[in-house]
């Protein structure tokens, strides 16, 4: 991305993708890709509110947890703050692993952590550890979606995610 003016080239056009005003279930596919894009480029926060859904931030589905994640990856973690609970997604965490969730565990994590959460080691010591169990067998270097699953792009971005932001 960094050679020639490929960078202000995707710039530019990255710009044409605005962000909607409001994040609703009905626009969350254009929303999450402006908002996508916005970070690969490292763009600002934009003009945008998020309209969550009638239920705690820390049971929210997975699709919900990657927007509130966007939002502290483009630098709107002031919103952000006061959408979330840091605490009650860490627990979430926990509560994914243990029902066999490691995509939903490590949204949770992440927004938590974005949101100003300050993990204790022996909370990512457990956590870095239950990550193994998603390993898919046969591919040890790839990971599944539920213990002893198939291999799985998402998973294994997921569990990667979690061994890095986990990691003694």
């Amino acid at each position: 991305m960094d050679c020639g003016d490929t960078v202000e080239r995707g710039q530019r056009i990255a710009k044409k993708f605005p962000v909607p005003s409001t994040l609703t279930r009905q626009n969350m596919g254009k929303w999450t890709d402006a908002m996508v894009t916005r970070f690969e480029f490292g763009f600002e926060c934009p003009e945008t509110t998020v309209q969550l859904p009638n239920k705690d931030a820390s049971e929210l589905s997975e699709p919900w947890l990657h927007a509130l994640e966007l939002l502290g990856h483009v630098g709107c973690e002031k919103q952000l703050r006061k959408l979330v609970d840091p605490e009650k997604l860490m627990a979430r965490t926990s509560r994914s692993m243990e029902s066999g969730k490691l995509v939903v565990a490590s949204r949770s994590w992440y927004t938590a952590t974005l949101a100003g959460a300050q993990p204790n080691r022996e909370e990512s010591r457990r956590i870095h550890n239950e990550v193994q169990e998603f390993r898919a067998s046969g591919t040890p270097g790839l990971f599944s979606s539920s213990p002893e699953g198939a291999a799985n792009i998402d998973a294994t971005l997921a569990g990667y995610t979690l061994l890095g932001l986990t990691a003694p």
